[in-house]
């Protein structure tokens, strides 16, 4: 039996427009067009074909991909065509880890703002905190701390999905140096360990804790002098010994998706203490 594309647009629930369009493009085209009047007259196999594409488009189908599919079909190439449903199968799951990636960026990206914003409550004063080892991404370089930032975005390239709390840098030296040994580092959970073991140019390893002062030095990094002065002033005053890496954590900086003005970074200093012989 033949329909008018008027009453085949009501059966298939397709517009009369995306008929035409459908028909122009070869995905759908009608029983046969009257030569006269140029009229589209569809059947029960165009009524069939009809619920594939409108199936196929619900399972975010490209139109070039339903178009195959559909010769396939009215090929009898059965197998071909399933050959197509399990292509968009792995690029779904492939699409539903990067969303995953993206989620969990943006999850990490909100809770280092929250954390941040505590930090806003937290005494300037200098203090003594025992700092739990870590598993860590880690990559060593030596040259210019403003090359920190770049190293960062490596490792979070490589080890993103696994990361747990801020990046920081270790300093090996207990010195200022134009040519400095560095170590950016990125905290990782510890259920990811195996699976972030062999990744990029990052190494993993755990980074033993330790007895330290700290002390978050709010505002710019090119300021971040003053902040190191009043530590090293406590050490003095307390007759302290300190040994390195030096760590500064990123609680808050430039802003991973939104900016932010340089006045409100927030950058954690750890300086690790050397207990005294009375300690030991």
């Amino acid at each position: 039996m033949e329909y008018r594309i008027g009453d085949f647009s009501l059966m298939s629930r397709l517009p009369v427009k995306t008929l035409r369009y459908y028909h122009e493009i070869g995905i759908l085209e009608p029983a046969r067009v009257d030569p006269a009047t140029g009229y589209r007259w569809y059947d029960d196999a165009s009524l069939r074909r009809a619920g594939l594409v409108r199936r196929l488009r619900e399972l975010d189908f490209g139109l070039e991909e339903i178009a195959e599919i559909v010769r396939d079909e009215a090929e009898g190439k059965a197998l071909d065509a399933l050959a197509h449903l399990e292509d968009k199968a792995r690029e779904v799951g492939e699409r539903i880890e990067r969303y995953r990636l993206i989620k969990r960026e943006i999850e990490d990206f909100l809770s280092a703002e929250r954390a941040s914003e505590s930090e806003e409550d937290r005494p300037d004063d200098v203090d003594t905190a025992e700092i739990e080892e870590l598993l860590v991404a880690s990559v060593s370089y030596r040259g210019r701390y403003s090359d920190i930032g770049r190293w960062i975005g490596g490792l979070y390239r490589e080890f993103g999905r696994w990361t747990e709390g801020p990046c920081f840098a270790l300093y090996r030296e207990l010195e200022y140096s134009e040519d400095a040994a560095i170590e950016v580092c990125l905290p990782l959970r510890r259920d990811a360990e195996e699976a972030a073991k062999g990744r990029g140019a990052g190494s993993v390893g755990t980074l033993p804790g330790c007895r330290a002062l700290c002390l978050v030095h709010r505002g710019p990094y090119e300021e971040i002098g003053d902040s190191y002065r009043r530590v090293f002033g406590f050490v003095a005053e307390k007759a302290m010994r300190i040994a390195a890496p030096i760590r500064e954590v990123y609680c808050r900086g430039p802003g991973a998706i939104l900016p932010r003005s340089p006045k409100s970074y927030r950058t954690r200093l750890i300086v690790p203490l050397i207990a005294d012989r009375a300690e030991r």
